[in-house]
């Protein structure tokens, strides 16, 4: 039986709680609603959610919290991830029924989560700059004033980019001396990860882990249930990889679409057209599969020009989020913020 944790504020009946893996389904219900209601879509499947709890440096019993009702019905849920280390940008995501939208609800998740982040201060150095994030899908008004009132501010922009595949792709211009490699997880995982992690060094809000936390993270993102690394694709420059393109299958949207996880393409080998030939490719590989639409998710100010990139492929903007965030503590800031040369 799970604890009750705190019930000011709500109705009587109602109460903040840790969370277990008996209340997957209950916690699904209610992200589903709030997506469907928010989007349009269901946002994750249940296996996608059982296996981001079981996330490599994820604590479910300190993470995240439920508001349960007296019929057992989730609420609403909330997470407050710190995955990075050091931990300076705690990472709030939060979700609720529409039955509760105009209630306290929210605001208590909020609260909990942002005094749950809070908790990093006693173990970081002072010097450093420390601010909690959050995204909303923009067109959402209330969250965008649940967010200020909370202290929250309004700082970038990102975008889920769609291009339809109706007709076949054509055939990508690959760069002088540029092969592509097929995925082996044995064989080829830590270079692999080396490399994406290299190029994404200049992506905003990029820090740098010590290798082992963030192959472990990238481990178990190879081992989710909609990972296939048949659709991985490796460009190599003699034995260096210049550049992959990490596809899967999203079964989020209104129906299952291709989505390129993670495109990256090194310093060194930019400029030269490899990212539009592995984009190109995964389309075509999409295509050949029988999807007639592919996805990703792209920063809208993004540092190495990369939304060009995918307008100039024929992608659209699809829906628009908003990041939102709230500064703890000023400092050095340990995030990619510019380029450097």
């Amino acid at each position: 039986m799970l604890t009750k944790e705190k019930t000011v504020g709500l109705k009587e009946g109602y109460c903040l709680k840790s969370v277990g893996v008996e209340d997957l389904d209950a916690v699904l219900s209610a992200i589903h609603a709030f997506s469907q209601a928010t989007m349009g879509i269901n946002e994750m499947t249940r296996s996608e959610l059982e296996s981001f709890w079981q996330t490599p440096g994820l604590n479910m019993a300190e993470d995240l919290r439920i508001v349960v009702g007296p019929n057992g019905k989730v609420a609403g849920y909330v997470e407050c991830l710190t995955l990075t280390t050091p931990p300076v940008h705690p990472y709030i995501w939060l979700s609720v029924h529409p039955d509760y939208f105009g209630s306290i609800v929210p605001e208590v998740l909020l609260d909990w989560a942002i005094e749950r982040a809070g908790h990093v201060m006693e173990t970081l150095p002072k010097d450093l700059r420390v601010s909690i994030h959050m995204h909303n899908i923009a067109s959402f008004k209330p969250w965008q004033r649940l967010f200020e009132n909370a202290g929250f501010a309004l700082t970038r922009h990102s975008f889920i980019m769609h291009r339809d595949i109706t007709d076949k792709p054509p055939e990508p211009q690959w760069p002088a001396g540029i092969t592509l490699r097929p995925f082996d997880p044995v064989r080829h995982a830590v270079e692999v990860f080396r490399a994406n992690d290299e190029a994404f060094e200049d992506h905003f809000g990029h820090i740098k882990q010590p290798f082992e936390q963030g192959f472990a993270l990238f481990e178990h993102w190879l081992q989710e249930p909609s990972s296939d690394s048949s659709l991985w694709f490796i460009a190599m420059d003699g034995d260096e990889v210049a550049g992959v393109s990490l596809c899967r299958v999203n079964e989020d949207e209104e129906t299952p679409i291709g989505w390129v996880g993670d495109l990256s393409v090194r310093r060194l080998w930019r400029k030269r057209g490899l990212g539009m030939a592995l984009l190109i490719h995964s389309f075509g590989e999409f295509y050949r599969r029988g999807y007639k639409k592919v996805g990703l998710g792209a920063d809208a100010s993004n540092l190495t020009g990369a939304l060009r990139l995918y307008q100039k492929a024929g992608m659209y903007v699809k829906r628009q989020f908003d990041r939102y965030e709230k500064e703890l503590k000023p400092g050095k800031e340990l995030m990619t913020i510019e380029v450097k040369e």
